[in-house]
């Protein structure tokens, strides 16, 4: 097994990974063909140093299927934050119905875990991990919003993981969604990650694919608060049509390793995209932000900002392309990354990137590395503001530009008392 060949002689862990496959029954010809993918993609080729390094972390431990945990609505209403919204809610990658609200609008929800399976397109970005969750979750949640349908209220999903007890084993757990919007649809959807427990250890793999028909808009808010135990391998597939409109703020703080991947392809003419992320690294955590943006029409734009803010030994790693096809005249795309590091053992890798096969498109690219100006604390310092006082508002202001693009203040107060606990070591 030619993508497995770094794993121990035996197989250990590709073996793990089978039993939990055939725990389900009745699995679909989609995810049986994911999973003989698995056996022909070389894990560790094309990978960075930092990456082979959390790999072989990973495959030296052991994987078990946790995915019958039950939790209270007292546990649950600690965890979840208090937003105007819809909830639906996720233990371990399935859904809690009695957790959840019953009435949730123009929305509709469809469990998908027996035959007959709709299908699935293929993958924007194949890439190992993608397949893997592919395979094992255990059921797919279908989130359709009518032709026609203007949805005031968001979607909050909310997905809760608990992990092992055990030493050196992680629990395996795959979420799995399908969000789709009608023609001339609106709506906004966000999902929330977070642990159960903060010192168990669990793999979550997660998949959501989104299907945006013409003249729809949606905007999108991922907030991943897990433990500093967990592993987080995230891919998104957003497929969107004409006159379209898609915002999506992807915010990362706390995992152990994180690596979200979004990959859009654009179908149809006029279609705006805006793709943005913040991570937050320390103490040996690595996180991964990856895009590709595919423009196939004419007159579309694309526009992406990517934060990270790293200290102690954190490592970050950007990639992002935007690819103009031809004939996809007059695109307008710009991929930006900024990176802050708080001390000098923090490392950034970035490489944005264009690809153009179009005449007549207008496409930009950059990215920055650095610490703390010193001249900016200096010229504060002078106002009469302290020196600590000075690099938090520095810092704060750094994130001021992504948060100004979530409306909920909810959401924003998390995030900034995720950033000053993030900053009470050093400041």
């Amino acid at each position: 097994m030619a993508g497995l060949s770094m794993i121990s002689n035996n197989n250990r862990v590709f073996n793990q990974w089978l039993q939990i496959f055939r725990k389900k029954n009745n699995r679909s010809l989609y995810a049986q063909e994911n999973w003989k993918k698995l056996e022909k993609i070389e894990l560790f080729s094309n990978r960075n140093s930092w990456e082979k390094t959390v790999l072989l972390e990973i495959l030296s431990k052991n994987f078990i299927s946790l995915e019958n945990i039950t939790i209270s609505s007292e546990t649950y209403d600690n965890r979840r934050l208090n937003l105007n919204a819809y909830y639906l809610v996720f233990v371990n990658g399935c859904l809690v119905p009695s957790l959840s609200d019953q009435y949730i609008g123009a929305w509709q929800v469809k469990i998908e875990n027996t035959p007959p399976y709709l299908p699935l397109p293929s993958p924007i970005y194949s890439e190992f991990f993608l397949h893997l969750t592919e395979s094992l979750h255990f059921e797919t949640t279908r989130i359709f919003l009518p032709s026609g349908k203007k949805e005031e209220k968001p979607l909050y999903m909310v997905h809760i993981s608990e992990g092992s007890i055990e030493k050196d084993t992680l629990n395996m757990i795959n979420y799995h969604h399908i969000i789709e919007i009608g023609k001339g649809g609106s709506g906004e959807v966000i999902e929330h990650f977070i642990s159960l427990n903060q010192e168990k250890s669990y793999f979550n793999g997660n998949r959501t694919l989104f299907f945006l028909d013409d003249e729809t808009i949606l905007k999108h808010i991922k907030l991943g608060m897990e433990n500093s135990n967990s592993y987080h391998f995230a891919h998104h597939d957003i497929h969107i049509g004409n006159n379209s409109t898609i915002e999506s703020n992807v915010i990362m703080l706390g995992t152990k390793f994180s690596r979200h991947q979004t990959s859009v392809r654009i179908h149809g003419n006029y279609s705006k995209i805006s793709l943005n992320s913040l991570i937050l690294l320390s103490k040996n955590n690595i996180g991964e932000s990856r895009t590709y943006i595919e423009h196939n029409k004419s007159n579309c734009s694309s526009r992406q900002l990517h934060k990270m803010i790293v200290k102690k030994f954190g490592k970050g790693i950007f990639n992002g392309l935007i690819k103009v096809t031809k004939g996809a005249i007059k695109t307008d795309g710009n991929i930006i990354n900024n990176n802050l590091l708080l001390d000098r053992e923090a490392e950034v890798q970035t490489d944005p990137q264009l690809e153009i096969y179009a005449d007549d498109v207008k496409c930009k690219h950059g990215a920055t590395i650095g610490y703390i100006n010193e001249e900016q604390i200096f010229y504060l310092c002078t106002r009469g503001i302290l020196y600590k006082q000075a690099k938090t508002i520095i810092i704060y202001g750094f994130v001021q530009e992504l948060l100004t693009l979530i409306r909920h203040q909810t959401i924003k107060d998390m995030i900034l008392s995720r950033l000053s606990s993030f900053l009470s070591e050093i400041i």
